[in-house]
């Protein structure tokens, strides 16, 4: 087995700076977005609005955690991990419990977007239909989706003696059996909640075909705001699901990972800035209130200047008279 050696000082340097680029941008969109759904008075639903911005806080502190607290470096494909160099490295704990936290963080996401399916679903429902459900059912699958699966670490010695030794000396590796158990429990997860999803999807747009009590527009809103919804769920499979099965891949095929492991973890951090965009973008009436509190702050700055363009000809005068 060849060593797993760094990356050179210069694109660790790249690398880095990336990730701290992106996440101060997700970091600034994910305000702005908070800040228009707050704001916005004519929301789909108040239950709809709480989802979209739990999933937008979750997406963001997700992204600072990363960042700040773990910036981990995977030495794939010995399944080993440390936190490399974090901008909060005082703070204690292992890299193990700091794994643990994030992946808790990036995984929750998965049972907030179901929710905003089944609130979907349910709000073109008849009440007496056999397929509506109370708040209480409502919020049972989610939950299940909370259970989460972790391994645990034990230390390896395996690598390269050109890593620095207060890097080693943090270092945590998984049990390679448990590596297995957790990707089919992973697989057996993700299969089942986009079945569910799909179903749910289909079962949507059958009833808005299909039902005479909801009229027309109503019908061509719930379709809107469905598809959005689809849109902006995947956005976790295209920057989050993606990245995980490369992870997986590079250990599994036994390939050096440590050029390629970097990449997904920009991809992690693009997640969070690229998801507020599409809320925003997507959504209707956000989008049309960002305009709306665009033109209002040309507006206030329009304004601001010919005040101030007309104070200065005051100005120039009195001091003349003085003269």
């Amino acid at each position: 087995m060849t060593l797993v050696s760094p990356l050179s000082p210069r694109d660790s340097s790249i690398i880095r700076h990336t990730k701290i680029i992106l996440t101060i941008m997700s970091f600034l969109a994910a305000l702005i977005t908070i800040a228009v759904i707050v704001s916005c008075k004519d929301r789909p639903s108040t239950k709809y609005s709480r989802l979209i911005l739990s999933i937008v806080y979750i997406s963001i502190i997700s992204d600072l955690y990363l960042q700040l607290l773990y910036d981990p470096v995977f030495f794939l494909p010995i399944p080993c991990f440390a936190r490399e160099n974090p901008l909060l490295l005082r703070v204690s704990g292992t890299s193990a419990i700091h794994h643990c936290i994030w992946s808790a963080l990036a995984t929750l996401n998965a049972p907030f977007f179901l929710a905003c399916f089944i609130h979907r679903h349910q709000v073109v429902i008849s009440p007496s239909s056999r397929w509506s459900f109370s708040s209480r059912v409502q919020n049972v699958p989610p939950l299940a989706f909370l259970a989460l699966v972790f391994v645990f670490p034990i230390l390896l010695h395996m690598l390269s003696t050109d890593w620095p030794s207060t890097l080693l000396a943090r270092t945590d590796c998984f049990f390679p059996d448990r590596i297995l158990i957790f990707c089919i429990v992973a697989t057996v997860g993700l299969v089942t909640g986009s079945v569910s999803v799909f179903l749910i999807v289909l079962h949507t747009f059958a009833i808005l075909r299909d039902q005479p009590a909801i009229s027309a527009r109503m019908k061509k809103y719930h379709r809107t705001m469905t598809r959005v919804l689809i849109v902006q769920s995947g956005f976790p499979a295209v920057f989050a699901l993606f990245p995980l099965a490369v992870c997986f891949v590079v250990y599994f095929l036994d390939l050096n990972g440590i050029r390629i492991l970097p990449a997904c973890f920009i991809c992690f951090s693009a997640y969070s800035l690229l998801h507020s965009i599409s809320v925003l973008a997507t959504t209707p009436i956000y989008r049309k209130k960002l305009c709306m509190m665009v033109r209002m702050k040309k507006i206030a700055t329009n304004h601001a200047n010919k005040e101030g363009s007309s104070i200065t000809p005051r100005i120039n005068t009195l001091t003349r008279f003085a003269h």
